[in-house]
């Protein structure tokens, strides 16, 4: 019983953050990508990287971001890793939300 009151308790206080911060990263990138010469700094790169290892932990079955997405590289397009965040690790961490996590953001 305290290992799932452990883990449920972990959700509750990791995932609102991650939150924050995948949809900070997607309104950077959607600000990027008004430049057409847009590339993706090692930051961005490195942010989103430890964002989908995050998620990944604490949403450990989620086939949306073990299937639907992958880490970025120095390779990866800015619009690819906007349409990654903005479609897929956005909107599933935002499902998994309390609603009441949810609520408190605005």
């Amino acid at each position: 019983m305290n290992e799932a009151f452990s883990e449920e308790g972990e959700l509750l206080l990791r995932l609102p953050p991650l939150y924050d911060s995948a949809a900070s990263l997607e309104i950077q990138l959607e600000s990027a990508l008004r430049h057409p010469d847009a590339v993706l700094t090692a930051p961005q790169i490195g942010v989103f990287n430890q964002l989908l290892a995050d998620a990944r932990a604490l949403l450990p079955n989620s086939v949306a971001l073990r299937e639907d997405i992958e880490e970025a590289t120095e390779n990866t397009r800015p619009a690819d890793l906007y349409h990654d965040v903005k479609t897929t690790l956005v909107p599933t961490l935002h499902n998994a939300l309390p609603p009441d996590a949810y609520d408190k953001r605005g």
